[in-house]
């Protein structure tokens, strides 16, 4: 792959080397384990796709690019964003920096998080896509491109993502509206402008019959739509632990609770508002004005758990929220009923499971449905 874009593989290994360098191993789960998860789930999502070579004898003589709806640009694009989604991840959401004023909030001229459902349509139908601009209230996300440009440049790749005129180039805006749109605030209005691109895409006739057919038709579309399935390639790869092996999602959604068990017990002791509160986060901080109990669970922003309320709060809510428990007996990759019930988690076991099938109904599939329908591949199948 770097041959064929003429990049020095020593620039990658030092940007390899570097990456770990950007997160922060105290988080339980917005970490370089998450990064580099997030980079393998996206890479056999574009290998599928012929976006880039199979590390594995397929049977295939060589690997021809042009078969693919993924420019190999793109997939290098794509490949820098997963690795530097969420460098400098500080373990603690939007809401939580937009209410506390943090630096990085303010920074970016960002207060607390607004998403706005209801936003008026441009003439265009890409400038009205939340990929092709960035989002208000993305403070994190907008860390987290600053700090993989910087990366970038000292790692010698800046020629790749800098037009010599100083703006931006392709690949450089690529690579920010990628990580702008892992903003799972945005997460619903994303589907809906995905779902409107697949009906601009194919129009009544539908989709055509052969993967070659319908990767010259995305190819050939405007940059703004590529990008927009870029984004849903990345996006698709970051919320893809649910609809792993089950040890595996059940390991990451232990390790996310924790997370927000961290920032729960952080808003009860600094007196600011609750954004993961409700009754799953079990958070074990001395009580005070939003000590939470379990069993009490309105999501956040919503008088009842029925979908629309589900999809208005954020991925990391959901799966914090709905998730149950996780003791120490919880903590194995697979435990017996008996042995849940012997720690007296089996509840929280159960609750655990909901939270990943409801995270996988309401933010997941549609995700992968829409997507599953606009490309070729083999991974849907």
């Amino acid at each position: 792959m770097a041959a064929f874009l003429d990049i020095a593989p020593e620039a990658v290994r030092r940007l390899v080397d570097g990456i770990a360098e950007l997160y922060h191993s105290s988080n339980a789960y917005h970490n370089v384990h998450h990064a580099t998860d997030v980079l393998q789930a996206l890479y056999v999502l574009l290998a599928d796709l012929g976006a880039l070579p199979k590390l594995v004898a397929t049977g295939h003589s060589e690997w021809d690019a042009r078969h693919s709806p993924v420019a190999p640009l793109d997939a290098l694009a794509l490949l820098f964003a997963a690795i530097g989604h969420d460098a400098g991840h500080p373990g603690l959401s939007n809401a939580y920096l937009g209410n506390a004023e943090a630096p990085i909030a303010t920074a970016f001229r960002c207060a607390a998080p607004h998403h706005d459902a209801s936003v008026s349509s441009a003439s265009s139908p890409a400038a009205a896509s939340p990929a092709a601009r960035a989002p208000e209230g993305s403070p994190l996300e907008s860390y987290h491109v600053l700090l993989l440009e910087g990366l970038l440049e000292r790692c010698g790749l800046s020629q790749l993502t800098w037009a010599a005129s100083g703006s931006r180039s392709e690949l450089g805006s690529l690579i920010r509206t990628c990580v702008l749109a892992t903003d799972m605030a945005i997460h619903a209005r994303f589907v809906e402008e995905l779902e409107a691109f697949e009906r601009r895409l194919y129009g009544d006739d539908g989709a055509p019959s052969t993967p070659a057919e319908r990767a010259a038709l995305i190819r050939a579309r405007p940059r703004e739509e590529r990008t927009l399935l870029c984004s849903a390639l990345l996006k698709c790869a970051d919320v893809s632990n649910p609809v792993r092996v089950r040890s595996i999602g059940r390991r990451w959604s232990l390790a996310l609770r924790r997370e927000w068990e961290r920032q729960s017990a952080l808003e009860a002791e600094c007196g600011l508002p609750a954004t993961v509160g409700g009754g799953a986060v079990a958070c074990k901080h001395k009580h005070g004005p939003h000590k939470t109990h379990a069993g009490t669970a309105p999501l956040p922003n919503a008088t009842t758990g029925d979908e629309e309320g589900l999809r208005r709060t954020s991925a990391a809510q959901m799966v914090a929220q709905i998730g149950g428990g996780g003791g120490a007996a919880a903590d194995s990759a697979e435990l017996s009923v008996d042995a849940l019930v012997a720690a007296g988690e089996l509840h929280e076991e159960r609750s655990l499971a909901r939270g990943q099938v409801a995270f996988v109904r309401f933010f997941v599939t549609p995700l992968l449905d829409t997507l599953a329908r606009i490309v070729p591949g083999e991974w849907h199948h």
